[in-house]
């Protein structure tokens, strides 16, 4: 797409969303990438692995997503083998696996709920 500038301007056009949204969840993401993923040529398992490696994990049960992370997926320059793709390899596999550890948590504490407890989980 040209030069880095350009090519972070393409992206910040393509992901702004119609209408105004104050906070980017899984859902909102999940939205926006099924009307870009067509055009981008992404299949359903990529879109999954960019989408939940960008989940910040500290509000990981909010499932509100790390812009930064996200839009890094967009900007980084896959064409040769450099430290940044290394690096970011690296972060991807560790976040992936925080976020499998951090899920398989929260199903196990939710089946520790009683039937009198209010469940909160949607």
């Amino acid at each position: 797409m040209g030069d880095l500038d350009e090519q972070e301007k393409k992206v910040s056009q393509k992901l702004r969303p119609v209408e105004r949204i104050d906070i980017h969840n899984i859902k909102t993401v999940l939205l926006k990438m099924q009307i870009l993923s067509p055009e981008m040529k992404l299949t359903e398992d990529e879109v999954s692995m960019i989408t939940f490696t960008s989940l910040d994990l500290d509000f990981f049960t909010n499932m509100l997503m790390s812009q930064s992370d996200f839009t890094e997926w967009f900007t980084t320059n896959y064409e040769g083998e450099n430290t940044v793709e290394a690096d970011l390899l690296k972060q991807t596999i560790d976040k992936w696996e925080a976020a499998l550890a951090l899920a398989a948590d929260i199903i196990r504490e939710f089946g520790r709920i009683s039937e009198d407890q209010e469940v909160i989980f949607t």
